[in-house]
């Protein structure tokens, strides 16, 4: 027997989804099927679905929901969302706030998969992504709103905290959101009826839930004491309640704030500590630097005067007969210099020179500059032909001889 009531269930799910098919999508599940104008023909009108199938359909929907089978479950949803309003003849209030609850369960254990398991259980990665984007995105709030056709009831609205509290990214939007529901809705306090009660203590529950955890996430602790005293949807005994649930509540928070702040200086003093660790018993290796030269003795060269040429050779002073005889003293040998010392000498000071008027001829004047350095490289030319230096070295000696006898010659008319 149980067979065959389960398989007319099925029947009945498969025919009255067959007549619902004005909802195949999910973006098509909250807009409205009513139209402005009626058809034509009324024979393609489809029907509303009678309460005992939407209640049927949420029954197995739900029975999908509780075995993890989450697709199924949205799939089979979808179509009777647009029944699940004010003023529709398929389900009263009760069956509508199913509905709707229902389909935010469905969502937040959506938003609770991790990638490989959402992309499992929905079929792809990209169908899943979509569902927590929304859900996070706190667009399921406005979809209920424009769903429902009219005022939303306290128990779905109360879901929908839950559901931003849990998933949303921007809890500041969530408190905006339930605060413009509080403030328009019509307090309950004053009224005596079963129905007007029952509201009042949904409201209450959203009070709770709106000061106890949307305003903590936002660090609305001063505010939330004030909301909970001025507010006429609860009682003394509520209020008195509520704050002191929301003083162990703060009291809480800033405990696991230090306890987190502790655990985060620990590890961070252990990450410290190892690194030391690790540093002392695997130490860098140190780079090799050569060995340090002791510096050559100086030349013998360096050591000498440099003579230029057109430095006078020191005069000798006449030492006087009567003076006193030298003391005698360390005295100590100087290197004899030799011919090729003498010449290198002799020739950096004549290059020393040169250069001294080549600057000074920069300065004054550049065509001077340029005569003077044709005139040294044509010396220089002549210098390096041997003919040339035989001839030159003739004539000089010739211009010695001459100029020796000369000088003697005068020496001589002057001491007569």
């Amino acid at each position: 027997m149980a067979e065959s009531s389960s398989s007319s269930s099925h029947l009945n799910t498969d025919n009255m989804t067959s007549t619902t098919v004005r909802s195949p999508s999910p973006s098509s599940a909250f807009l409205n099927p009513a139209d402005d104008k009626p058809p034509s023909d009324t024979s393609d009108t489809p029907r509303a679905p009678s309460p005992s199938s939407v209640s049927k359909t949420v029954r197995s929907a739900t029975q999908l929901f509780l075995t993890r089978r989450l697709a199924e479950a949205y799939q089979l949803l979808l179509p009777i969302l647009p029944e699940a309003v004010h003023g529709s003849r398929s389900c009263t209030k009760t069956l509508r706030v199913k509905i709707w609850n229902l389909y935010l369960a469905i969502l937040d254990a959506a938003a609770k998969m991790n990638p490989e398991e959402g992309k499992a259980v929905w079929g792809g990665n990209q169908a899943w992504k979509e569902i927590t984007k929304k859900v996070k995105g706190g667009k399921v709030w406005n979809q209920v709103w424009q769903g429902y056709g009219g005022e939303v009831d306290e128990e779905v609205v109360t879901a929908l905290v839950m559901l931003e509290v849990a998933h949303a990214t921007n809890h500041k939007a969530t408190q905006q959101k339930v605060e413009d529901y509080l403030s328009a809705g019509p307090s309950h306090s004053h009224d005596s009826s079963e129905d007007s009660q029952q509201r009042l203590i949904n409201r209450s529950n959203l009070v709770e839930l709106y000061v106890l955890h949307v305003l903590p996430l936002n660090s609305e602790w001063d505010y939330a004491r004030e909301f909970t005293r001025f507010n006429h949807d609860l009682s003394d005994e509520q209020k008195q309640a509520l704050l002191q649930s929301l003083d162990d509540l703060e009291t809480q928070k800033k405990s696991e704030a230090e306890a987190a702040k502790a655990e985060t200086a620990k590890q961070l003093a252990q990450l410290e500590a190892d690194r030391l660790l690790n540093q002392q018993l695997n130490p860098p290796p140190r780079a090799i630097t050569p060995p340090l030269r002791s510096p050559l003795p100086p030349s013998p060269l360096s050591q000498q005067p440099v003579i230029s040429a057109n430095t006078p050779s020191p005069i000798p002073t006449p030492t006087p007969s009567n003076a006193a005889p030298p003391q005698h003293r360390a005295i100590t040998k100087r290197p004899r210099q030799t011919y090729a010392q003498n010449v290198f000498g002799r020739v950096q000071g004549l290059l020393g020179g040169i250069v001294r008027v080549l600057q000074g001829l920069h300065q004054r004047n550049r065509a001077s500059l340029a005569r003077t350095v044709l005139i040294l490289v044509a010396l220089v030319w002549m210098g390096s032909k041997r003919e040339v230096r035989d001839r030159t070295r003739r004539m000089l000696g010739v211009v010695g001889r001459k100029v020796a006898t000369t000088v003697g010659m005068g020496v001589k008319v002057s001491y007569i």
